[in-house]
């Protein structure tokens, strides 16, 4: 399936233009839509959820990707059967912090909370891949209207619920994209940190037959420099084109 070989050749194109990707890459998600028939390809964590709204105006968050970090069991089985090492990290102090890490079995690194990516060769020789999953969904006319993707800084601090509850009551994507942004920066500050944010919206416009006839979509970006600027209102987002975490 050609929404599967990107991925695979994307990362091989990067390589042979001469960037280092032993301890750099990315995560992706990738969507194709044909008529009321939609397909998603990710690796990583940069979720994508379908927001649906039935008869009774109760808004369904439904989730078309599975994160993939070692915490996840089948991905923690794959990786180790590969020759990582999952653990969390371990301060000098010797106490573990956060959620399980892929390592080398003998190596204090790459220590990466992804296990699969675009790049990170590193850690590709333990299982991490580029490979991703992809799932399908048929569209449902008047019931399926809103897709929402979006990188960890939304979904580490934001639920599906969350998210599907602010794009359903916004007008448009543009100020659900910004509401998103609003909501994730703020949860941020709340921590005292702040993360790389992307997100993508797209509405489906359905016709009086049940018929997909337009969409219209919106996307907004922040840089982890840049998340207490916006916030303040120092500095405005700007749009990207790609849906993803880079990571250098």
């Amino acid at each position: 399936m050609l929404i599967t070989e990107v991925f695979g050749d994307t990362e091989r194109s990067v390589v042979k233009s001469g960037v280092n990707l032993a301890s750099s890459g990315t995560t992706a998600s990738v969507a194709y839509q044909k008529g009321n028939r939609l397909w998603v390809a990710s690796a990583g964590d940069s979720r994508a959820i379908l927001c649906s709204r039935n008869m009774r105006e109760q808004c369904r968050a439904l989730p078309l990707t599975l994160d993939h970090r070692p915490r996840r069991t089948s991905e923690r089985e794959r990786i180790e059967a590969a020759g990582a090492r999952v653990a969390p990290k371990r301060l000098p102090s010797g106490r573990s912090v956060g959620e399980p890490r892929m390592w080398l079995q003998n190596a204090h690194g790459p220590g990466l909370l992804l296990s699969r990516s675009l790049g990170d060769l590193t850690a590709a020789t333990v299982g991490c891949t580029s490979d991703p999953e992809v799932s399908y969904t048929t569209l449902r006319p008047g019931v399926d209207h809103v897709l929402v993707m979006a990188t960890d800084g939304v979904w580490d601090v934001l639920t599906n619920e969350q998210v599907c509850d602010i794009v359903v009551e916004s007008p448009d994507p543009h100020i659900a994209c910004r509401r998103v942004l609003d909501a994730a920066l703020y949860e941020w500050e709340e921590r005292m940190s702040a993360d790389n944010i992307t997100v993508l919206v797209v509405e489906f416009d359905w016709g009086e037959d049940g018929s997909l006839s337009l969409t219209s979509m919106e996307q907004i970006s922040t840089g982890t420099n840049l998340a207490r600027w916006v916030r303040q209102g120092v500095a405005k987002p700007g749009c990207l084109h790609y849906w993803g975490h880079a990571r250098s």
